[in-house]
């Protein structure tokens, strides 16, 4: 684990423990400090999660919008989490949902190169996202591929009438399909631990969790782990 890794993840715990916000390390961060009592060197962000009906996107987006560390990126795919673009990885936020059985977290599943495509678009037709905003990516490729698709569409974003957007919109959702990790209700309670010497929060049965996403043979590092495909607790819809 590098020094740049360790110093974000420190940083955002601050930030939640010193704002008394209510969270849970998650997904792969939990997977590492779990399994390997590190930061998975391969893993390309930073997992944290809270609860949707405590907290809105409003709420956290204050806590860190005077802090030049974290840049807030936007991801259309993922609507349920908050991503900040860092000096090295990404960190994001998960907003869970939670009803009388289960906990879970929506994403869309990935489709077919025109799809996405077609669902980009029309997020970005619709949305009040900044070109800035819109264009920020993790990789140097998938950058150019928004700056160039995104300046026909801020042209589309324009002229099109307001009928004409919202009838794409309609149009995409009956091509989505929305998966996602879902977990018992009652494994959603938490305990404290030190890691970087810092208190941080985890599941209180946090390898049963981490079993229910990534497998019997979670303990075994797998680096090309493919979630929408290889996760054994997924949302059905």
């Amino acid at each position: 684990m590098n020094n740049k890794d360790k110093e974000i993840f420190q940083e955002v715990v601050r930030i939640l423990n010193d704002n008394k916000i209510n969270y849970w390390l998650c997904h792969g961060t939990l997977l590492g400090v779990i399994r390997e009592e590190r930061l998975l060197p391969w893993d390309h962000d930073i997992d944290f999660a809270i609860w949707d009906d405590e907290y809105s996107k409003a709420d956290i987006l204050k806590l860190f919008a005077n802090n030049t560390k974290f840049q807030q990126t936007i991801v259309p795919e993922e609507m349920s989490n908050l991503h900040f673009l860092t000096a090295d990885k990404r960190v994001d936020i998960n907003f869970y949902t939670r009803d009388d059985s289960k906990a879970f977290i929506k994403w869309i599943a990935p489709g077919n190169i025109f799809l996405r495509t077609y669902f980009f678009a029309v997020n970005f037709v619709n949305s009040d996202f900044s070109f800035r905003d819109i264009t920020k990516a993790s990789s140097r490729i998938a950058r150019l591929i928004k700056i160039t698709i995104s300046s026909v569409l801020v042209l589309m974003k324009i002229v099109l009438p307001k009928y004409i957007k919202q009838k794409l919109h309609k149009d995409l959702q009956g091509r989505l399909h929305y998966t996602g990790y879902s977990y018992p209700l009652s494994l959603m309670s938490f305990m404290t631990v030190d890691f970087l010497n810092i208190n941080v929060s985890v599941p209180v049965e946090s390898e049963k969790t981490l079993e229910m996403t990534y497998g019997k043979d979670w303990k075994t590092p797998k680096q090309n782990y493919v979630w929408y495909k290889e996760a054994k607790n997924l949302l059905q819809q």
